[in-house]
């Protein structure tokens, strides 16, 4: 791959993962208030798409409720950063090829540090947003969410990768003949 390529490559990359680390940033900047409403919003909505009130639960399950909500957020979020920043490093290790990202250790483990060192920034950020507080558990759930989206992208691109190697079977008639002995 030539210089300008491998630029574009790199370039291309990195615009995925800014993204999401702007709307992860974006969600960290919001008060703790404001963050709770929306995570308590989207309980009741569930609620009333199963025919209850959301004074059908006690005030102690809506607070558990709100909590797993928050942490499945952070899982997935970091998560799709995971998937991005695999695809960027892939794009700075491996020349933007993404059959070499699949076995790419650099790739892998450069992924993940990003997502790492964003999470502890992150949390570092939310103790500065009023009614926010930054908790070594949030990273460690961010890191694992992380790794199981650079896992499942590696996954994707591995499968795809394989489909792409395994010829068709009008090619295998070819190759191998047509079964009536003819080739």
């Amino acid at each position: 791959m030539n210089r300008k390529n491998k630029a574009a490559a790199v370039l291309l990359g990195f615009i995925p993962m800014l993204i999401v680390m702007a709307g992860i940033f974006l969600f960290s900047a919001m008060p703790g208030d404001e963050s709770s409403e929306t995570s308590g919003g989207l309980i009741k909505a569930f609620m009333r798409l199963f025919g209850h009130d959301s004074g059908d639960i006690s005030d102690r399950l809506f607070r558990l409720l709100n909590l797993l909500i928050r942490k499945i957020a952070h899982f997935t979020e970091y998560g799709v950063l995971g998937a991005c920043s695999l695809f960027c490093t892939a794009g700075f290790f491996e020349g933007g090829r993404a059959a070499a990202a699949v076995k790419s250790r650099f790739a892998f483990f450069g992924a993940w540090l990003i997502c790492i060192l964003y999470a502890a920034s992150d949390e570092v950020h939310q103790y500065f947003v009023s009614g926010r507080y930054g908790t070594f558990t949030d990273v460690l759930i961010d890191s694992a969410g992380a790794v199981t989206g650079i896992l499942v992208f590696r996954a994707i691109l591995k499968k795809r990768a394989g489909k792409s190697l395994r010829p068709d079977a009008d090619t295998q008639n070819v190759l191998h003949g047509d079964g009536n002995g003819k080739i």
